[in-house]
Protein backbone atom coordinates (compact mmCIF):
# COMPACT_ATOMS: atom_id res chain seq x y z
CA UNK A 1 0.00 0.00 0.00
CA UNK A 2 2.46 2.25 0.71
CA UNK A 3 4.36 2.12 -3.29
CA UNK A 4 1.31 3.30 -4.45
CA UNK A 5 1.39 6.70 -2.41
CA UNK A 6 4.53 7.84 -4.85
CA UNK A 7 2.62 6.86 -8.14
CA UNK A 8 -0.52 8.85 -6.64
CA UNK A 9 1.99 12.03 -6.18
CA UNK A 10 3.03 11.56 -9.46
CA UNK A 11 0.19 11.53 -11.20
CA UNK A 12 -1.76 14.45 -9.30
CA UNK A 13 1.17 16.26 -10.47
CA UNK A 14 1.04 15.33 -14.07
CA UNK A 15 -2.78 16.15 -13.86
CA UNK A 16 -1.63 19.38 -12.42
CA UNK A 17 0.68 20.19 -15.32
CA UNK A 18 -1.26 18.90 -18.26
CA UNK A 19 -4.45 21.29 -17.08
CA UNK A 20 -2.43 24.46 -16.34
CA UNK A 21 -0.45 23.59 -20.21
CA UNK A 22 -4.21 23.54 -21.64
CA UNK A 23 -5.07 26.86 -20.19
CA UNK A 24 -1.91 28.72 -21.32
CA UNK A 25 -2.63 27.70 -24.38
CA UNK A 26 -6.05 28.77 -24.87
CA UNK A 27 -5.44 31.94 -23.48
CA UNK A 28 -4.67 34.78 -26.23
CA UNK A 29 -0.99 35.84 -26.42
CA UNK A 30 -0.49 39.50 -26.27
CA UNK A 31 2.40 40.77 -28.00
CA UNK A 32 3.01 44.67 -26.90
CA UNK A 33 0.93 47.16 -25.50
CA UNK A 34 -1.52 48.28 -28.06
CA UNK A 35 -1.91 44.80 -29.36
CA UNK A 36 -5.22 43.61 -30.77
CA UNK A 37 -6.93 40.12 -29.42
CA UNK A 38 -9.00 38.82 -32.21
CA UNK A 39 -12.79 37.65 -31.68
CA UNK A 40 -14.60 34.38 -32.95
CA UNK A 41 -16.26 35.78 -36.07
CA UNK A 42 -20.48 35.68 -35.62
CA UNK A 43 -21.84 32.46 -37.11
CA UNK A 44 -23.88 33.36 -40.18
CA UNK A 45 -27.33 32.83 -40.38
CA UNK A 46 -29.42 31.47 -43.33
CA UNK A 47 -33.25 31.55 -43.46
CA UNK A 48 -35.23 28.75 -45.22
CA UNK A 49 -39.65 29.90 -45.79
CA UNK A 50 -40.60 25.75 -45.54
CA UNK A 51 -38.59 24.28 -43.06
CA UNK A 52 -39.88 21.22 -44.21
CA UNK A 53 -37.98 21.29 -47.59
CA UNK A 54 -34.46 21.37 -45.97
CA UNK A 55 -31.99 19.19 -47.33
CA UNK A 56 -28.50 18.64 -46.25
CA UNK A 57 -26.54 16.61 -49.40
CA UNK A 58 -23.35 15.56 -48.21
CA UNK A 59 -20.32 14.21 -50.35
CA UNK A 60 -17.37 11.75 -50.47
CA UNK A 61 -15.09 14.44 -50.57
CA UNK A 62 -16.07 15.86 -47.35
CA UNK A 63 -17.83 18.76 -49.04
CA UNK A 64 -21.70 19.34 -48.20
CA UNK A 65 -24.40 21.51 -49.38
CA UNK A 66 -27.89 22.51 -47.48
CA UNK A 67 -30.71 23.42 -49.86
CA UNK A 68 -33.99 24.81 -49.24
CA UNK A 69 -36.79 24.00 -51.80
CA UNK A 70 -34.19 23.15 -54.36
CA UNK A 71 -32.61 26.37 -53.69
CA UNK A 72 -28.78 25.97 -52.62
CA UNK A 73 -28.25 28.03 -49.51
CA UNK A 74 -24.92 26.85 -47.96
CA UNK A 75 -22.02 25.37 -49.63
CA UNK A 76 -19.33 23.73 -47.39
CA UNK A 77 -15.98 22.90 -48.79
CA UNK A 78 -13.17 20.85 -47.56
CA UNK A 79 -9.87 22.32 -47.96
CA UNK A 80 -7.06 19.40 -48.80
Amino acid sequence: MRWLLPLLLSSLMLLALSLSAAGAASRPALHGVGSQVRLPRPVPRVECKRPGTLELRRFEDGSAQLRCARRLLVRVAIPG
